[in-house]
């Protein structure tokens, strides 16, 4: 299979040619069943700002652990897309920067608790509601394009729209989202 290694990802996007994994064993093997595509994918480190890098993998591929995967049916294959776009959401940001153990003062890095802590809402209405196809199409979009600032703000009301926030909840979201973003400031 392909390796998906620490740099090769951006958010939503995976690259379309990977080198393949050639080592003979691997420290701690797992099952194969990991791998099976779509896989959503989330870099453990924050290493170039506040917001989560998330992405899908549409086909099957391993990955360093710098990294978190999690195989999903491929019934669910909008279900994963859908959690990408959450993840990468000024909302996740906020709540990471709350609430995750690790991810603090001169720590930029998220543990598979934190990420699993964050609250979702159930999937299966989501991928339908107005919101969340929204989401899908922003995330579909930018899976082709590098996002702007707009695109972020666009994703990040989508979100908020999702999980029905009000206005005040979502000023406190976009502030934490500013505030996080120190850390990646000189000084």
């Amino acid at each position: 299979l392909e390796l998906l290694q620490a740099d090769d990802i951006e958010p939503f996007r995976i690259p379309n040619e990977l080198s393949p994994f050639k080592l003979s064993k691997a420290q701690w093997p797992r099952s194969r069943d990991i791998y099976r595509a779509p896989i959503l994918i989330v870099k453990e480190t924050l290493s170039a700002g506040p917001r989560a890098i998330a992405a899908v993998a549409d086909r099957d591929l391993v990955f360093t652990n710098a990294y978190f995967g999690a195989s999903m049916p491929v019934a669910h294959r909008e279900s994963a897309h859908l959690l990408a776009a959450i993840l990468s959401s000024s909302l996740a940001s906020w709540f990471f920067l709350m609430a995750a153990s690790e991810f603090g003062i001169w720590k930029r890095r998220l543990l598979r608790h934190d990420v699993a802590l964050l609250p979702i809402p159930d999937l299966k209405p989501a991928v339908k509601s107005e919101a969340g196809k929204r989401l899908l199409q922003i995330e579909k979009r930018l899976q082709q394009q590098a996002a702007t600032e707009e695109d972020w703000r666009t994703l990040d009301e989508a979100v908020f729209d999702l999980y029905d926030l009000d206005e005040a909840d979502r000023v406190a979201i976009r502030d934490g989202l500013f505030r996080g973003s120190w850390q990646w400031q000189a000084g």
